[in-house]
């Protein structure tokens, strides 16, 4: 098939002499900060989780061993 018939996309080959190690580089680098912005929201709705469930059963308790105290 001619290239000139086809898009170049269909022809990586065709494209060697245009890669561009810097863009490519840059891409990885956003796409590292994406990531890390993820996992770090993530491990933050983990610990506020955690805690507030930690605070929940401690409030829970403190009913608890106030009840069990007056009766």
């Amino acid at each position: 098939m001619n290239s000139h018939l086809a898009a170049h996309a269909n022809y990586p080959a065709d494209r060697r002499g245009s890669y561009d190690e810097t863009t490519r580089r840059n891409e990885s680098a956003g796409l590292l900060a994406r990531r890390l912005t993820r996992r770090t929201s993530l491990m933050l709705a983990l610990v506020l989780s955690l805690a507030l469930w930690s605070a929940i059963w401690t409030t829970i308790g403190w009913f608890a061993s106030a009840l069990a105290g007056v009766t």
